[in-house]
């Protein structure tokens, strides 16, 4: 399956660029230890999605193998956010949670509140989270290697129902929360991941791989939705927090925006067909050509 522009690119090859040679060495850190996580019991049977996630015509699993490999590539599409998540490294519970950094006390104000996630599928690098404002459509799990999902205004309002709190704000591109709530806390009973479900919004299923499932073994899927495709909408980036100046809406439909804060939307407005329906342009000011390359900027 082809995985959206910002993913291939940011795939595309060997590592490189910033923060490189620790980021190999933290992803093979969790890698290490791949083999005695996934094996699970063999006296269940995993949900259909699990093979098809990583089936090599249908699935998007290659495509996250590979993002997790070469993550800092293309130096020009990391990033500030990126780079200050990298502080979380090795800690998930203060990469998710800005709360728990207290005890990083030499950090900047932009690093103690930066919106962070796991890398996950055992590599435990801290990124920025590449959801937040990718509102183009392509807010889907084939296209963005399984890390978001689009929510509609239904969706998010009987998700708060269901966790008796606001924690979803209104329709838009959020993290798939079965992986996301995993990552970094090892191999996960299937009662452990399926507790992270918001019944009817994203229901989880634990992959186990071992010689009952040889195409999972080592693969490091874990906790994952119970659906491998999903759909997404355009909408406007109208969150008053964001930078005005890093919002970018597409030539062909104004409608489809995003931040280049953050990562998929800094790769997709970086290297989008210039000429075609990929470009972007800069929705403050309005231009009518697409702008050279975007500037990376603060949460």
């Amino acid at each position: 399956m082809k995985p959206t522009l910002a993913i291939a690119l940011l795939a595309s090859a060997g590592i490189a660029g910033i923060g490189a040679v620790d980021a190999r060495e933290t992803m093979l850190r969790g890698e290490e230890s791949l083999e005695s996580r996934d094996l699970g019991s063999n006296n269940r049977t995993n949900h259909p999605v699990c093979s098809e996630i990583v089936d090599e015509e249908t699935g998007w699993w290659e495509s996250r193998v590979q993002l997790r490999a070469n993550y800092f590539t293309v130096e020009s599409l990391v990033t500030d956010l990126d780079n200050y998540c990298t502080n979380y490294n090795d800690d998930p519970d203060a990469c998710r949670d800005p709360s728990m950094r207290s005890s990083y006390t030499d950090l900047s104000e932009e690093e103690l509140k930066a919106s962070c996630i796991m890398m996950g599928s055992s590599d435990r690098r801290c990124v920025g989270n590449p959801c937040n404002q990718y509102n183009t459509g392509e807010c889907t799990l084939q296209a963005t290697a399984g890390r978001c999902v689009w929510l509609t205004k239904k969706q998010t309002n009987k998700a708060n129902k269901y966790l008796g709190e606001k924690i979803y704000l209104g329709h838009g591109c959020y993290n798939n929360v079965c992986h996301a709530k995993a990552v970094g806390r090892g191999k996960l009973t299937d009662e452990e991941c399926e507790d992270f479900s918001i019944p009817g919004v994203m229901d989880c299923t634990w992959c186990q791989g071992g010689k009952k499932y040889p195409e999972l073994k080592g693969q490091g899927v874990g906790c994952q939705m119970t659906t491998a495709r999903t759909t997404a909408k355009c909408a406007p980036v109208n969150n008053k927090n964001i930078d005005k100046s890093s919002i970018w809406e597409q030539l062909s439909n104004p409608k489809c925006q995003c931040s280049s804060t953050y990562t998929l939307c800094n790769a997709a407005v970086s290297e989008g067909d210039r000429g075609g329906s990929d470009a972007f342009i800069l929705r403050y000011p309005r231009s009518s050509t697409p702008s050279p390359t975007p500037f990376s900027s603060s949460p």
